[in-house]
């Protein structure tokens, strides 16, 4: 079940259920329905190296316990794996939001999809499954400019080779 309509608020939103006999409503109850936690925002930091991600609510954290070193195969789907690189780590910072550091080898870029799929994550109390969800990662507000350092010898003399290293 999907609660589309539902004004949602950390994932609860409350429905009245009626039973209704023409214009005689014969019963009547107040329901809590509970969504699937569902990824709400997805920014990169302003260096390129690792995603800021939030969900719409708190969650289990899919259930790991060692929340500063995650497989983040516990998370994510292969194709947002393979994006982020082979040796890509995530960190939960509170129950709703989690940073992917990025592996060197990441070829993830603003506006590709980052995209859910856990059967262990649901809502914080665990009364909710889980629903694999998508979002495309946003750019920084505010992007660092890369910085180039050129390394060589100060003074060379017109018979000798030049050679220059960069980091």
């Amino acid at each position: 079940f999907d609660c589309s309509l539902c004004q949602m608020s950390d994932g609860i939103a409350t429905v009245l259920l009626s039973v209704n006999l023409g214009a005689l409503r014969i019963a009547y109850t107040v329901y809590s329905y509970r969504s699937p936690p569902r990824l709400f925002e997805a920014v990169f930091d302003s260096s390129m190296t690792s995603i800021q991600v939030s969900f719409d609510q708190p969650t289990n954290r899919a259930g790991v316990r060692d929340v500063n070193n995650v497989a983040c195969s516990v998370l994510f789907e292969k194709r947002t794996l393979d994006m982020l690189g082979t040796k890509a780590r995530c960190v939960w910072q509170s129950r709703s939001s989690l940073v992917i550091f990025l592996d060197a080898d990441a070829s993830i870029l603003p506006g590709e999809r980052l995209s859910i799929n856990s059967t262990d994550l649901s809502s914080e109390d665990g009364r909710t499954g889980s629903k694999d969800s998508w979002i495309r990662v946003s750019r920084p507000a505010v992007m660092k400019a890369p910085s180039v350092m050129i390394v060589g010898p100060t003074r060379i003399d017109e018979c000798s080779s030049l050679y220059l290293r960069s980091a």
